[in-house]
């Protein structure tokens, strides 16, 4: 397996709490994701990740897909338990209009990806506490960023078990959402200006290169010197000419002479 998952322990003690709070009351408990971070902390040797309230070493945020929630029917049509799943996604061109969000677009270096967590807010306290949290043990991932690259797209597949009473929600929709319009817009504005840039800084430095067109030049004096060859057959050429002794063509001169210091063979 690529990367290991838990739910911490504050994250059951948030969910115990919740349920607490809604038993005898007719309404389910809330639990409310709050945002995704992407770190490249190693996990000390000995420490369980579950003992973990944050990432070791906080990089920039991601986004998640909707939840989707699949309930597991007992015999009598009760419900068992409730399957929730959903994707994380580490995108290095995504950007938040959110001031508390660190965005991947502003990350400017080469990174470990090698841990993520999902946050949610502890009721008693307000703080920000990692629910869940994955690590990337034996497979961190190198993350480049854009301004040294194409997009870099990391995601990630989260599948928990809940008790049928509890509701899951992700609180950051609005922000991380691309709608078939956000991603023409991004397309236009932003994919494809950096790679005519690119395109057109490749061609600019080939075109000064010297040496980039050399090939051109040896086929050019090439032909100029068979097309001589083919003048001296049909008796319209005079000698000498001159041709490229640095290449290389296989053929034995019969008649005259090459004079390899003026480059050219003298009748």
């Amino acid at each position: 397996m690529g990367y290991e998952l838990c739910i911490t322990n504050r994250g059951w003690q948030l969910m115990g709490d919740l349920l607490a709070a809604a038993n005898g009351t007719s309404e389910a408990p809330l639990l409310q994701f709050s945002r995704v971070k992407f770190g490249e902390g190693v996990l000390p040797e000995g420490v369980a990740p579950e003992t973990l309230s944050d990432l070791i070493q906080h990089v920039a945020d991601g986004t998640s897909t909707r939840p989707i929630v699949k309930p597991k029917y007992n015999e009598d049509g009760s419900v068992e338990f409730v399957e929730v799943s959903f994707v994380v996604e580490y995108a290095s061109g995504k950007r938040y209009d959110d001031e508390s969000l660190i965005s991947p677009a502003d990350i400017e270096r080469i990174f470990w990806l090698s841990e993520f967590s999902v946050m949610t807010f502890e009721g008693s306290s307000g703080e920000e506490i990692a629910f869940l949290r994955g690590d990337l043990i034996d497979c961190p991932m190198l993350i480049t960023p854009l301004s040294q690259g194409a997009l870099d797209v990391r995601q990630f597949q989260v599948s928990i078990i809940i008790t049928k009473e509890l509701q899951v929600s992700l609180s950051f929709v609005p922000l991380n959402w691309l709608t078939a319009q956000d991603m023409y817009d991004y397309d236009e504005n932003v994919i494809r200006p950096w790679a005519r840039d690119e395109i057109d800084e490749r061609i600019d430095i080939h075109d000064k290169d010297p040496e980039a067109h050399d090939l051109r030049r040896r086929f050019k004096s090439l032909q100029d010197m068979i097309d001589k060859i083919m003048e001296m057959f049909n008796g319209q050429g005079s000698a000498p000419f001159y041709w490229d002794t640095t290449i290389t063509i296989g053929w034995d001169v019969e008649e005259g002479v090459i004079n390899l210091a003026e480059n050219r063979v003298e009748y």
